[in-house]
């Protein structure tokens, strides 16, 4: 039995996801979880300003492909950050937010940086909560890292009142940190076989196929086989976004400037990993043919 405040609940749960590092500008609201990650050896940057510390979040994550944490404290804290958090929304990056909020008791009295985060966060994150007890802290935390990884990855945000994460409770009166263990799945997913088969009997009989691979490619770790079947059916490759680098310069199938000679006349696409956005004209001609093949 003993007694533990709201912040290192958090730090805890972060421990157990493996976060090493989380990028902040100090503020009050939030300074249990810093003295958390301190008992946890959790490492606290210090950055100059909150919309850096959620972009110095985002390419932690991009650099080693396990989430990002930045904590903001409340108000302007928060949407200093909105920036940093819209690009992760967009980019599809795993950070967790977490916001620093006015203490529950002073709500609606004009506390200090009290304001309506929830409703500004929703549109530009995957899940966005308050927790109301300190007791739920570790759930919720939990469950942020879970919504941020479940299907495409994204931003999640969590508002955590500065009562609730101040408060102590006995260790005995709360459900241990992340329970059940597995409150994630950790397994890949798969496509359908047939679906599969179908798009290899495609590639086969193609004469002309480019592949066009992009940020899913990064996050899944999936260059070599990127690599391997490109040599398979001798298909140029382009990259965009932090698909970038998942072929080396030097490889011969790699290519760049060509990218709309290619797609003109390419009898068959595959695309992996990215959107047919504004940089493949939406899937339409005249830069997709329309006899094409698009996988």
């Amino acid at each position: 039995m003993g007694m533990i405040h709201g912040g290192w609940i958090v730090a805890k749960i972060l421990k157990r996801e493996g976060v090493e590092v989380v990028f902040t500008l100090s503020g009050g609201h939030i300074a249990a979880i810093y003295d958390g990650c301190k008992r946890e050896g959790i490492r606290v940057v210090d950055t100059r300003h909150e919309q850096a510390a959620v972009h110095a979040a985002e390419g932690w994550a991009k650099c080693t492909r396990t989430p990002g944490v930045a904590i903001l404290t409340a108000g302007p804290g928060v949407t200093d950050g909105v920036t940093g958090i819209a690009n992760a929304f967009l980019a599809g990056s795993p950070v967790l937010v977490i916001g620093g909020a006015a203490p529950l008791s002073l709500w609606d009295r004009g506390a200090l940086q009290e304001m309506n985060q929830i409703d500004l966060l929703r549109p530009i994150t995957k899940w966005a909560r308050t927790v109301h007890e300190t007791t739920r802290l570790g759930e919720y935390t939990a469950s942020a890292f879970r919504q941020m990884l479940n299907g495409k990855p994204g931003p999640t945000f969590l508002e955590m009142p500065m009562d609730v994460l101040n408060n102590l409770v006995d260790t005995d009166a709360f459900i241990d940190p992340g329970e059940p263990a597995s409150y994630r799945y950790g397994g890949r997913t798969a496509p359908d076989p047939d679906m599969v088969v179908k798009a290899a009997a495609i590639l086969e009989k193609a004469q002309h196929p480019v592949i066009m691979a992009g940020t899913s490619v990064w996050w899944c770790d999936a260059s070599e086989p990127l690599r391997h079947l490109a040599e398979r059916i001798n298909a140029p490759v382009f990259l965009n976004g932090a698909g970038r680098g998942c072929l080396p310069p030097a490889h011969p199938l790699f290519f760049t400037a060509a990218r709309r000679k290619a797609l003109e006349g390419a009898d068959t696409i595959l695309a992996i990993g990215t959107r047919m956005d504004f940089r493949l004209n939406h899937g339409r001609p005249p830069l997709i043919p329309d006899q094409a093949n698009i996988i």
